[in-house]
């Protein structure tokens, strides 16, 4: 057995594992303030939460960006082509 850098993020290898460090940082103080956090894997579930809705944002930030480059909403979604709605 190896001893650890005392960020598990990075030893599993992981992108930004400062960042992740941080955020789970952040996550034990709120669980714990909040009376949530009883084991480990709390902790780490309810970081795994706060990282999903983390890349939410991103892609959502992602698709904004995408949108607003074929000319912003609606006009982004327009092929063109007229539908009608089944009666």
């Amino acid at each position: 057995m190896e001893p650890g850098s005392g960020n598990v993020f990075a030893d599993l290898g992981l992108t930004d594992a400062g960042e992740h460090l941080i955020k789970a940082g952040l996550v034990v103080k709120m669980m714990r303030f909040s009376g949530f956090a009883n084991t480990i894997e709390d902790t780490f579930g309810y970081h795994k939460i706060v990282v999903a809705l983390s890349e939410t944002i991103r892609l959502m930030d992602e698709i904004d960006v995408v949108i607003e480059k074929h000319g912003g909403c609606p006009g982004a979604f327009s092929t063109g082509v007229k539908r009608s709605l089944p009666a």
